[in-house]
């Protein structure tokens, strides 16, 4: 009997790029300074993000992605949009 050829399967997690700041920033308190640096160094989005970030990082289905720092950029715009952020005001506050 041959042995059927293993298909794309998940990647370990230590192998993921960003799966350890992730899991980590599941742990974060709301207000923590951390999220900024996550955001800043780690995702490369803007601050005005940071709740939709956080809610993305909370749902986490980046746990299950095999890019998971792609995975929370997507679900965090998506979360911006339907939380009504979009960058305008902090542009203007600047």
């Amino acid at each position: 009997m041959k042995s059927r050829p293993k298909g794309l399967g998940m990647i370990e997690e230590h192998l993921r790029p960003g799966y350890a700041e992730l899991a980590a920033a599941d742990n974060f308190q709301q207000d923590d300074g951390t999220w900024f640096s996550l955001m800043r160094n780690v995702l490369q989005l803007p601050a005005w993000m940071l709740p939709a970030v956080q809610r993305a990082v909370r749902r986490g289905y980046w746990r299950q992605a095999n890019d998971p720092i792609k995975c929370v950029r997507e679900n965090a715009e998506r979360e911006a949009r339907r939380m009504g952020l979009n960058g305008k005001a902090a542009a203007k506050g600047a």
